[in-house]
């Protein structure tokens, strides 16, 4: 390493906000939300895995424009898949 006071500094940070900033309990609260409760029919939430599902096969390809267009049409049928914001970055 060729920054030992950067690497520590990193560390330090690190467990400081381990120790003061939990995140756990906040995260807890952020469950899965079933798609019936959220108003989404199981037919429905299925399109929507299954355009994600796509999206991912062609972002493995490089068409990234051809993915966004299909998470995007997973989140018009399912707004509450949270995971597909993530996949849109």
């Amino acid at each position: 390493m060729e920054n030992p006071s950067l690497f520590k500094s990193i560390i330090i940070t690190g467990a400081i906000l381990y120790v003061f900033c939990p995140a756990g309990p906040l995260f807890a609260k952020d469950k899965w939300v079933d798609p019936a409760d959220a108003g989404i029919s199981a037919t429905m939430h299925k399109q929507a895995e299954e355009y994600r599902n796509t999206g991912l096969e062609y972002q493995r390809t490089g068409d990234l424009d051809m993915a966004v267009s299909l998470y995007q049409k997973a989140l018009a049928v399912d707004p509450g898949y949270g995971i597909v914001y993530n996949d849109l970055g």
